[in-house]
């Protein structure tokens, strides 16, 4: 079994060496398509309380749907 410190400087190494699986190269949408959810989406995303719950037929789900069909 390692030592507690070296376990922690394990770790700290896998976490520096581990890639953001968020970023890429290509993206997965655009400028403007990005700029349209976050528009539609202004409401729902800002920090604090109360949490606003989005409705499955709202304008921000169908930007975001409009993406993801487009990527398929």
């Amino acid at each position: 079994m390692l030592p507690s410190w070296k376990l922690a400087v394990l770790f700290l190494v896998v976490c520096m060496v581990s890639t953001d699986l968020v970023t890429s190269k290509r993206p997965i949408c655009s400028k403007i398509q990005r700029e349209k959810i976050l528009k539609e989406c202004d409401y729902f995303i800002k920090p604090g309380y109360p949490i606003h719950l989005v409705s499955r037929d709202s304008p921000c789900c169908a930007a975001v749907r409009e993406v993801t069909l487009l990527q398929k």
